[in-house]
Formats: structure tokens, C-alpha cells, sequence
């Protein structure tokens, strides 16, 4: 007959359905002196705010699902009403905006630090915010008479994406909403720039919407859109497009999915104008020979693309002339993409006010992810240190906080006894809060939070 002994442990993983935001109980007991009436209470635990009932955890929560995955306010009160854990639209928006607050002064150094990038992408869509549609009754009896209306006297509303790209190749994400044009956020930027910089290259479109007033740029325009103007009248013209599509295509797509990451911007620069430039002036050669010969109607679709490339096609080659000059813009539109999920599902913001707070949050939330780190634990960290934040910003961006968290251990550790380390340091450090959030472990005998 064998002997049992421990051998080893063996871990099964079970899935649980639980509401993104639940309730702790603190119960304190109070007392009464039964001669005086003077009632004592009990001291809350150290790790619970004093100021507000939400816990940081969940403001970033909120935060997270509402602007960087496009989840409504309403659809999330319904969630917790099916969890039997209300939570209101409004009581979500008191959980938002305190987040927005704390992260001014890492939103006001990121904004500083993109001003001075070398390398711009602009672009624009338009917004929703109901505080507007009344101002604009008002707004379409102004009479323009040739001239260009002031901010305030536009009809429409819109959300400005900018995206810098600074020399350690870092994304910086800003994103405004209101009633400037994407060139007017951009110049607005540019006030921040030190004086000695030269001119950075902005990638845009070619609407004048984009253009950064009195500031003097390297404009490069995104061949993606040159390209898309052939690819959207291909049915009409199928002949012309595929002639110009064969060639265009693979200029146009060159640098999607970091195909020329390895390359530095030198590089980069003597590979394009290897390969591509000389595709480049064949195309110009074609399409000024069918205008020349009459074989494209100017007002017709194919002209009017034709045009478009002839008109900017100094633009279109920058990449081929100008170092660090990128081929597409499609970076920013695709991180615009976020912002158009979250109005096609939450129809507008309520004012201009609180869809500057979701702008800096969107801000905050798109660069954390771009840099590669997880958003949720990096808005739930800085929530968990707004002293630290707002003392030294610029430790906390999201390509460096970090080396600023694993410093803070230390010097608590260090400071501190052993055996009061564990109680003093916040427990909120690296992803020690991601599985506070979501690792739940329950015996068999425990019972979930509702049936």
C-alpha cells in the first residue's frame, strides 16, 4: 500500500459574471454618553476617501468604458440595475469628472511636450454638443459677406485630433471638441513651441480647415486620401482607375503595419525617393497628358481627382523630399476612430465644459494605449497619486511612470519598518489594482454578489 502526500497544487480558472462597479458596507459603530448625549463615531479605514464615496478604481473604471470604449452612461446604469447595483447616468458623470480634474496637470505637460514634436498629424470630424443647437439658430442669420466667421458664429461643432510624434518616437495624443477648426487647435498649439525650433512638418489633408494661421509649417498631405478619391470611382471609370490604382497603390500603402519601422528617417527618405518618387513623376506625366488631351471632363469625378493630385502633388511627395515627412495620415484618423464610436453611441455631449473634460481624458487614455502600456492601470494610478502628479507631471507620462512608481516603492520601503511597509504602501502600484479589480477569488462556499 502507497502513502498520499502533497504533490501539487492544481489551479482550475472559473468565470464569473459580476457588475464592473460594486459596494462596500462600512458599518460604524457610534456611541452615546447617556448623560450628556455627545455621540462618538468610528474612524473609516485609511483607504477609504474622505472626500467623495467613489474609490479611484472606479472613476477610472467609468472613465475608461465610457470614453475609450464608446459604452453610454445610460447603457451602463442598466448594467448595474441588471446587477441589482444601481448606479444613475448622472452618478457616472459625478464619478467622471472628478478623474477629469486630477489629470489636469499631466494633460497641461503633455501639451506642452507635444508643442515641441517635429512631426504633426491634423484631422477633424465633426461633434455633437446640445449647449450648441441653440446658439446656432441664432448663429445662421449672421450674414459671412466674403469673410471668414469667428469661432463663435460657426453653425457646426467639431473634434480636432492632433497627434505629435516627439524624437524618442513617443505618440502624443490631443483631442478638442468645440467650434475650431483642426488648423486653429494646431496654431493654438504652436504658442507653446520654443522659438529656436524650425518649422515642423504638419501631415493633413488639404482643406484649409487644417491650416495653422500665421504659422509657417512643411506641409504633407496624405496620399491615403489622394488614393481613396481613385479607389471610391472605380466603377465609373474602371479603365483609368485601375491604370493609375496599380501604380498608386503600392506607393500610397508603403509604410502601413510598420513595414519601414526599421529604417530610420534618412533612411526612410533615400528609400522613398529610390523606389517611389520616380512612380511618383510617372503618374504626374499620365494624368497631365489625359488633361492635355482632353480624355478626362474637369468637372467630372475622375477629373476632379486628377486635379486634386496635380494641385498637390508637391504635397504628396513630401515624403520624398522632406526627412521625417510620413506617407498617409493615417494614424490620426485611425485614432479618431474612438472619439466616433463613442458619438455615434452617446449622440452628444451636454456642454462645451464637459466635452473638454472627455477631451482630456480621450487625450490621456489614447497616448497611454499608443505607448503601450495598459490604460485602465495607468488612469487608475495616476488617480491613486494625484500629490505626486501634480508635483512632477512630467514623471508621470506613460512612457515613464514606471521607473517614477518602482522609485516611490523603494523610498517607501526603505523609510519604513517591515513590518509597517506592508500596511503604508499603497497597494495600488503596478497591476496590483488590475487584479484587485478583476481576480475575484471565492471558495465554494462563498455566494455571488446577486443570483
Amino acid at each position: 500500500m502507497g502513502k498520499l502526500y502533497p504533490f501539487r497544487e492544481r489551479i482550475v480558472p472559473v468565470i464569473i459574471g459580476r457588475s464592473p462597479f460594486t459596494f462596500e458596507e462600512h458599518r460604524l459603530q457610534v456611541l452615546r454618553c447617556n448623560a450628556c448625549g455627545i455621540t462618538f463615531e468610528a474612524n473609516l479605514p485609511k483607504e477609504v476617501p474622505l472626500c467623495g464615496r467613489s474609490q479611484p478604481s472606479a472613476q477610472a473604471m467609468a472613465s475608461f468604458m465610457h470614453y475609450h470604449m464608446g459604452v453610454p452612461f445610460e447603457n451602463l446604469s442598466l448594467l448595474q440595475k441588471s446587477c441589482h447595483q444601481p448606479l444613475s447616468a448622472s452618478q457616472f458623470w459625478d464619478l467622471v469628472e472628478p478623474a477629469a480634474e486630477a489629470i489636469q496637470p499631466i494633460f497641461d505637460a503633455l501639451y506642452d511636450r507635444a508643442a515641441q514634436c517635429r512631426v504633426f498629424y491634423t484631422d477633424d470630424t465633426k461633434a455633437r454638443i446640445h449647449d450648441f443647437y441653440k446658439e446656432n439658430k441664432k448663429n445662421r442669420l449672421i450674414s459671412r459677406k466674403g469673410k471668414k466667421k469667428a469661432p463663435n458664429e460657426r453653425v457646426a461643432a467639431y473634434t480636432s485630433g492632433i497627434l505629435g510624434m516627439s524624437k524618442e518616437g513617443h505618440e502624443i495624443h490631443l483631442f478638442f471638441h468645440g467650434r475650431k477648426y483642426a488648423g486653429e487647435n494646431f496654431a493654438d498649439l504652436l504658442e507653446k513651441r520654443s522659438p529656436g525650433l524650425d518649422p515642423p512638418i504638419q501631415m493633413k489633408d488639404a482643406l484649409s480647415q487644417n491650416k495653422p494661421g500665421k504659422w509657417k509649417v512643411k506641409e504633407a498631405f496624405c496620399n491615403s486620401h489622394a488614393y481613396r478619391q481613385f479607389k471610391d470611382i472605380r466603377h465609373l471609370y474602371p479603365q483609368e482607375c485601375d491604370q493609375i490604382m496599380e501604380l498608386y497603390g503600392p506607393v500610397a500603402k508603403s509604410e502601413s503595419k510598420g513595414k519601414l519601422d526599421h529604417l530610420n528617417d534618412e533612411e526612410r527618405l533615400k528609400f522613398h525617393k529610390k523606389e517611389h518618387f520616380p512612380v511618383m513623376e510617372s503618374l504626374k506625366k499620365t494624368m497631365e497628358k489625359w488633361v492635355k488631351d482632353k480624355k478626362v471632363e474637369p468637372n467630372s469625378s475622375l477629373g476632379k481627382a486628377v486635379n486634386y493630385f496635380l494641385k498637390y502633388y508637391a504635397g504628396l511627395t513630401a515624403f520624398c523630399t522632406i526627412v521625417g515627412a510620413p506617407v498617409d495620415n493615417n494614424k490620426e484618423e485611425r485614432s479618431l476612430k474612438k472619439i466616433i464610436r463613442l458619438r455615434k453611441t452617446s449622440m452628444f455631449y451636454k456642454t462645451e465644459k464637459s466635452a473638454g473634460k472627455g477631451a482630456k481624458l480621450q487625450s490621456l487614455l489614447v497616448t497611454a494605449e499608443s505607448c503601450g502600456c495598459n490604460p485602465l492601470e495607468y488612469l487608475m494610478i495616476l488617480l491613486e497619486n494625484p500629490t505626486c502628479v501634480e508635483k512632477s507631471p512630467e514623471d508621470w507620462f506613460p512612457w515613464n511612470y514606471k521607473e517614477r512608481l518602482t522609485q516611490e516603492m523603494s523610498l517607501a520601503s526603505d523609510n519604513l519598518a517591515p513590518e509597517e511597509a506592508s500596511e503604508k504602501i499603497p497597494e495600488g502600484f503596478l497591476s496590483g489594482m488590475l487584479r484587485r479589480l478583476f481576480v475575484y477569488p471565492r471558495s465554494l462556499s462563498q455566494k455571488p454578489a446577486f443570483a
